[in-house]
């Protein structure tokens, strides 16, 4: 009798041995529904669960058919029945110390994470629900082993946390922020929700840039290049160029060696330079866009590169109507206005019709969105920073520096394409100074008037270890040293006869002279650049013309002077286009082809 009241007393309290063969059922059950295919050691650990609980189930038979009330031998007394008390006792307790949880133990938990990967997610953001706990009976003797619950993934709509001021600037925050967007893309099988979880990497890293470095290192370039090789989406596309752009990835060049286009600054002198660039379009048949790298430019370089520079933008001949509409818009100005503005605001010309003609002719795109279009050469604008210690160059970029690298020159990618022009063409006396973030910038000849030497630094970080193909140097026009040793040269002042006595404007302006001077950086890259590599046009002017210059006589003449520089210089522009276009070797292309492989898979090459 008292196993049978051992096993009534077991059924009135729902204890764990009499549910257990349910429960496993149950198991099973959800495990074929969610259809998750185990992998070896959760496979083996299940056919352990099913050998021991039918050994249980034996053993169970055993000692239902050798009880008290179905023994046909019934004197050998309380020995007997104290025996089989035991051994249901014993059975009991091992039937609830063996549940499912505890000898799956670490491949169950296996199991439920890969059912979470493997669920599948359609546009909204995913989230993590965790499931109501089973409710047990209130009277239960012994609690069955806790199983690990296995989360639910629902579809939800509501707002990102970074995307509010709930996260704060905190560095939790945001890093939990970046890993849960990067987790998003990869398992977004949608066109619409790649494309929105890749716009949400880019407003995350431009919202905290903190969290960029974090993202390469968690391995968000190799998922955004897989992910543009899967899809074949222009928008989408263009997306990814931006995003990498930010992550500071660095497409693979599709010459022998570096290309790179420098534009010094001069005003309205920029007129020498379209006429040069148009040489080199006429030879090679290919915009200014296609045939370089990098291209860097300085106050009216500044304004050129944000024009030819990118692709499927403005013509040369359009930028050259810019040129005019400038000379007669802006420079065009009564004396009296010019000195009281001077005098106001230290800037001769009126700095608000200037920022309304760069918002219309360059417009409001910032600088990282530049790599949306396909192809574009990577681009710096230089200014320069004098609201510090002492005068300092910033480029304002379309690219990030990669990660792990540095350089030498302040700068930002984030602003408008037009504020960057407006800083790098605040000359002093001119306009008026132009603050950005805290920092007052002006003119970037100041610092930097022939800015090739910092294009090579920038392209040698972008591109380390790659050789220079071709280096073309462009300058804005040059006064020939007179024969006369009574005569000064200054390229933007009228010649002084008289050198002794000089007055301060004068010994102010050669100040300025030789701190933007553009043939000394010239002179040094020469000599140390190999040659058929560097090459650098600046025309020989017959007269002096101002940056403001508004004569439509003196800007006809300085057209036709660099005329004349180009047919005398013919061969050197054919020789400059032929380095230009020299492609790449077909050893050289399999070499980047495999090392892009290598780099997608975690090959060491």
């Amino acid at each position: 009798m008292a196993y049978n009241k051992t096993i009534t007393k077991c059924l009135q309290y729902q204890c764990g041995c009499m549910t257990q063969t349910s429960q496993t059922r149950q198991f099973s059950f959800k495990a074929k529904r969610l259809a998750v295919p185990l992998n070896g050691g959760s496979q083996q650990a299940m056919n352990s669960v099913n050998n021991q609980w039918k050994l249980l189930n034996q053993l169970k038979e055993y000692l239902t058919k050798t009880s008290p009330s179905q023994s046909s031998n019934l004197t050998k007394g309380s020995n007997e029945k104290h025996t089989i008390f035991e051994l249901s006792k014993e059975w009991i307790n091992l039937l609830e110390k063996c549940s499912p949880a505890s000898l799956l133990g670490y491949h169950f938990q296996r199991l439920t994470s890969d059912i979470q990967t493997n669920e599948k997610s359609n546009n909204s953001v995913k989230v993590l629900e965790k499931p109501r706990p089973a409710r047990l009976s209130h009277n239960n003797i012994r609690r069955v082993s806790k199983v690990p619950q296995v989360h639910r993934v629902v579809e939800t709509d509501t707002v990102l946390p970074w995307k509010t001021n709930s996260t704060g600037s905190s560095k939790m925050g945001y890093l939990s922020a970046t890993c849960h967007v990067l987790t998003s893309i990869a398992i977004a099988e949608t066109l619409p929700a790649k494309l929105k979880r890749t716009e949400e990497l880019v407003d995350l890293i431009s919202k905290y840039p903190a969290a960029r470095v974090y993202a390469v290192k968690e391995g968000a370039i190799k998922l955004l290049l897989r992910t543009r090789e899967k899809y074949s989406d222009d928008a989408l596309q263009q997306v990814i160029r931006e995003a990498l752009a930010i992550l500071g990835y660095v497409e693979p060049l599709p010459g022998r060696g570096i290309r790179i286009l420098s534009i010094d600054g001069g005003g309205i002198r920029g007129i020498a330079v379209i006429e040069l660039l148009r040489k080199l379009e006429q030879i090679s048949g290919r915009r200014i866009s296609d045939m370089f790298d990098y291209i860097c430019g300085v106050s009216t370089g500044s304004i050129l590169l944000s024009t030819v520079g990118i692709p499927n933008t403005r013509t040369l001949d359009e930028v050259l109507t810019l040129y005019k509409s400038l000379s007669t818009d802006l420079f065009t100005q009564q004396k009296v206005k010019g000195y009281w503005n001077l005098a106001w605001s230290h800037s001769y010309y009126d700095t608000v019709k200037l920022e309304a003609i760069l918002r219309d002719y360059i417009g409001t795109t910032p600088m990282i969105q530049t790599n949306r279009q396909a192809k574009c050469p990577k681009m710096s604008i230089v200014s320069t920073i004098v609201n510090l210690d002492r005068p300092l160059p910033y480029l304002f970029r379309n690219y990030s520096i990669p990660h792990q690298s540095y350089s030498e020159y302040h700068g930002s990618h984030e602003h408008p394409l037009w504020k960057a022009v407006r800083a790098s063409s605040a000359a002093p006396g001119y306009f008026e100074e132009f603050l950005l973030d805290g920092l007052v910038h002006q003119d970037g000849g100041v610092t930097v008037n022939n800015p090739t030497a910092v294009a090579l630094h920038e392209a040698s970080i972008l591109w380390p270890g790659v050789p220079f193909q071709c280096i073309v140097s462009c300058g804005t026009g040059r006064i020939p040293m007179m024969s006369n040793p009574g005569y000064v040269h200054a390229s933007d002042m009228v010649t002084v006869p008289d050198a002794k006595n000089t007055s301060l404007t004068t010994k102010l302006n050669r100040v300025l002279e030789s701190a933007t001077d553009t043939e000394g950086v010239h002179h040094v890259l020469e000599d140390l650049l190999p040659r058929g590599v560097y090459y650098r046009f600046n025309p020989y002017l017959s007269e002096v013309i101002a940056m403001d210059e508004t004569s439509g006589e003196k800007l006809s003449q300085l057209r036709r002077d660099t005329e004349v520089y180009i047919r005398k210089n013919e061969t050197r522009f054919e020789q400059a286009t032929k380095t230009l276009l020299e492609e790449k070797s077909l050893t050289a292309k399999a070499m980047d082809y495999v090392k892009h492989k290598g780099y997608l898979w975690n090959a060491h090459l």
